[in-house]
């Protein structure tokens, strides 16, 4: 348990961690950026920017952003 406080507690977290939190698949968070849900660079980025690989994502602003839109979609 205190292995899981400790990875929330990061700013960005891989892919497989942020599924994990979230609940959510890794299709799921590739819909999210193929479709402008998450914004590059602020949502995620690319653990080093010269390759193609290991997207790591920023668990605060993505947990906020899922709160607001589901505040949204109740009032709709």
């Amino acid at each position: 348990m205190e292995n899981s406080k400790n990875t929330i507690q990061k700013k960005w977290l891989s892919t497989k961690d942020i599924c994990n939190h979230l609940g959510v698949s890794e299709k799921t968070l590739q819909r999210w950026r193929n479709s402008g849900f998450l914004k590059p660079g602020i949502h995620y980025r690319r653990k080093f920017p010269t390759t193609n690989r290991y997207i790591i994502y920023n668990f605060e602003l993505i947990d906020s952003l899922l709160k607001t839109a589901g505040s949204l979609e109740v009032g709709a």
